[in-house]
C-alpha cells in the first residue's frame, strides 16, 4: 500500500457522537493529531473508504432522528 491509499478513522462508531476523519495513509496521522480523537476508534484502509459518501447510513439515520424530535 502506498502513501496515497485512502484511509479513515471512525471515532465512537454507531454512537451519537460518531465522527469520521478521512485522508490518505500519508495525511491521516496529521488530521487525527489535530482532531483530539478518543477511543473507541476503528481504522479503515483501502479503496472502500471512497464508498463513505454513498454508504453514509449512520449520518442519514442520525439526521432523520434529529428531525423527529
Amino acid at each position: 500500500m502506498g502513501a496515497a491509499t485512502p484511509a479513515a478513522l471512525v471515532e465512537n462508531g454507531t454512537r451519537p457522537g460518531q465522527r469520521v476523519l478521512t485522508g490518505t495513509l500519508a495525511t491521516l496521522p496529521a488530521i487525527v493529531a489535530q482532531a483530539d480523537v478518543g477511543a473507541p476508534t476503528l481504522l479503515i484502509v483501502g479503496e472502500v473508504v471512497a464508498l463513505r459518501e454513498r454508504l453514509a447510513w449512520f449520518e442519514t439515520t442520525q439526521a432523520e432522528a434529529g428531525k423527529a424530535t
